[in-house]
């Protein structure tokens, strides 16, 4: 269970959490000094079958002097326990409601289990009969009140018929045997964990062989139903994958006081961890890069900073404050008037004070006068971001003039998610919530058509599908995903991941095959062999300087070339960065010496049977210098 899952349950306000943690919970008051409990509280109703909505309703003295105010300002959070303290199972009571006509007095409504449950002492069996149900850190937070006595409690009667819960907890993987990259499905069932208010169960993780790697959450219903799924990894603790049987194992941990362990001058108290339901799976062996021999017939991305079409190259100046056009060696600068205002108009002004930061920029071919451009932007009340989102304008006269791309029913100009080009149509990608709509010109812009996404004419149908509408900001996770068609001829997802500022591709093969390509997924390139349905990890060869990969980490750039080579940076033990190519069918990668590759080289993009690239100008007026090499030169 990884840190960042543990703090969004502790930033519930369970405080079922350490002694040392109760103090974060809240303003520490007194701790309680009965040994009974302090209330008795009333169930409606007080009995029923399994799955049964009860209401608590109570009274609690602390609560009694409490403003509205201050009600409003505090986190009042509560704990109930159904079983009582000592094996209980947690439901949170946060969703309680305390009356303001008469203080102190409250209601709370939680769900009667409707299987066993996981308690630090074993499994508790559900079965009928009376039940205590507990109560305890009702209120403004007491310190010590999760390790205290119930602040309160009844008896609850549970009535037949009770279904019989599985005798031990079990996975079910499907496939049973997979290759790296490949994704499997899990189900099976295990006694229900901690219940988080409109949440559900907390659920398990799924850790990989004797390893300490948690590989995904397993997610539970109110049965113990299990279900969620996990893809194979290409490396375990930095090293590749193992071929053959691992053993997977369900995690859980407690948030008790128990197991204190040692830390600098005082304790801290550590979660008990609970194992489950080891199950074997097979790793079978996954294609290597000496395996891909196919040519690409087709690529493509998404826009970023530099484009390349016919004759015709766009770029960014410093900072993208300045959009550049024309041939490599003749770049001039075009005007980006009016886009700040129109932007503002439709409600997502430019940042940078009204200066106008170009994000990405696409030229066609057939229409080199139109440019594809997108701009930062930041709707109130976000002011300068982030987020920030990518707004998309175009101009049908090299910049001349600009006009924002029309927005479909439905949609708002902050769900703008990317450009797509296919053949001569410029496609416009926009996605709101689960709903997707798409637009595309056959003309450069002159008029717009609402209408879906056309198959490629080259390689398998698939398309780079809608990008992230904005940049949340540090740290926060941006997906790309990959479209396919199915058998009804409807665009599903194929593919998603992580996306960082390193070049994505999407290259289709001459046997029909695909390959995605991306050094900031965690499987930096994979394949598949049947129109998107699956896909699997190819392994590739170590890079220069690098003795053992961690999930595509080692890469800062990776692309396919015309030809089928691989051409990739990584940094040296020195720290600077190397530039190196991977043939087809190569065992190991070449280095290319900087003479013909600078280590500065940005916005890497295949195009007219060459790789281009620029390296960046010093300032506004040393414009950046745009070239490009034969991928036999490299």
């Amino acid at each position: 269970m990884t840190a960042h899952r543990r703090g969004v349950v502790w930033g519930l306000g369970l405080c079922v959490a350490t002694a040392a943690l109760l103090t974060a919970c809240g303003r520490p008051v007194a701790a309680p000094a009965a040994t009974t409990p302090s209330h008795q509280f009333t169930l409606t109703p007080s009995s029923g079958p399994p799955g049964t909505t009860v209401t608590i309703t109570g009274y609690v003295a602390a609560m009694h002097s409490v403003t509205t105010v201050q009600r409003g300002q505090a986190r009042f959070g509560g704990d109930i326990r159904f079983g009582g303290l000592a094996r209980g199972l947690d439901i949170s009571a946060n969703d309680l409601h305390w009356s303001t006509r008469r203080p102190g007095h409250f209601t709370a409504a939680f769900q009667v289990p409707k299987t066993a449950w996981l308690a630090p002492s074993g499994t508790q069996r559900l079965t009928p009969g009376p039940v205590t149900v507990s109560v305890r850190c009702l209120g403004p937070i007491a310190n010590g009140c999760a390790v205290g006595p119930a602040q309160g409690q009844a008896t609850f009667t549970v009535t037949g018929p009770v279904a019989a819960a599985p005798a031990h907890a079990y996975l079910t993987f499907s496939p049973a045997h997979a290759v790296p990259g490949q994704e499997v499905a899990v189900t099976g069932w295990a006694p229900l964990t901690n219940i988080i208010s409109g949440l559900g169960p907390f659920g398990y993780e799924l850790v990989w062989g004797s390893s300490t790697m948690q590989v995904t959450t397993i997610h539970q219903n109110l049965a113990g139903n299990l279900f969620g799924h996990f893809t194979v990894p290409a490396y375990v603790n930095s090293q590749p994958v193992a071929t053959g049987p691992v053993t997977l194992t369900l995690l859980y941990m407690f948030m008790s006081n128990k197991g204190a362990v040692s830390k600098g001058s005082g304790t801290k108290s550590l979660p008990p961890e609970v194992t489950l339901a080891p199950t074997p799976f097979a790793v079978s062996a996954g294609p290597s890069w000496s395996a891909v021999r196919s040519a690409p017939v087709r690529f493509s991305a998404r826009p970023s900073s530099l484009s390349v079409a016919g004759s015709e190259v766009t770029t960014l100046g410093v900072n993208g404050t300045s959009l550049l056009a024309g041939s490599p060696s003749a770049l001039t600068s075009v005007p980006l008037a009016g886009i700040a205002s129109q932007a503002s108009r439709l409600g997502y002004p430019v940042t940078g004070g009204g200066t106008v930061r170009v994000a990405s920029t696409h030229v066609l071919a057939s229409f080199p006068q139109s440019l594809f451009i997108t701009v930062d932007t930041a709707p109130p009340p976000y002011g300068g971001g982030p987020p920030i989102f990518y707004s998309p304008f175009y101009s049908t006269d090299g910049g001349a003039s600009w006009h924002p791309v029309p927005i479909p029913a439905g949609m708002t100009f902050g769900s703008f998610a990317g450009y797509r080009a296919v053949g001569p149509r410029e496609y416009a990608l926009w996605t709101k919530g689960s709903v997707t709509a798409t637009e595309y010109t056959a003309n450069g812009g002159a008029t717009w058509t609402s209408g879906p996404l056309a198959c490629p004419t080259a390689g398998p149908c698939l398309l780079l599908g809608p990008g992230p509408t904005n940049f949340p900001g540090m740290g926060a996770q941006v997906i790309q995903t990959v479209w396919r068609q199915n058998h009804a001829h409807q665009w599903v997802q194929s593919t998603e991941g992580e996306i960082g500022l390193a070049p994505m591709q999407l290259v289709g093969l001459t046997n029909g095959d695909a390959l995605v390509i991306d050094s900031g997924r965690a499987y930096p390139v994979e394949m598949t062999s049947n129109g998107g349905r699956t896909w699997q990890s190819v392994a590739l060869p170590n890079p220069p300087g690098v003795s053992a990969q961690g999930g595509g980490n080692v890469y800062q750039a990776l692309m396919m070339l015309p030809g089928g080579s691989l051409v990739g940076s990584s940094l040296s033990p020195a720290d600077s960065t190397v530039w190196s190519v991977l043939s087809p069918g190569a065992s190991r990668w070449r280095t290319i010496p900087a003479s013909v590759l600078p280590f500065d080289a940005q916005g890497l993009t295949v195009a007219n049977g060459r790789l281009w690239w620029y390296t960046p100008g010093a300032s506004a007026t040393s414009p950046p210098q745009v070239q490009s090499a034969s991928p036999g030169s490299l």
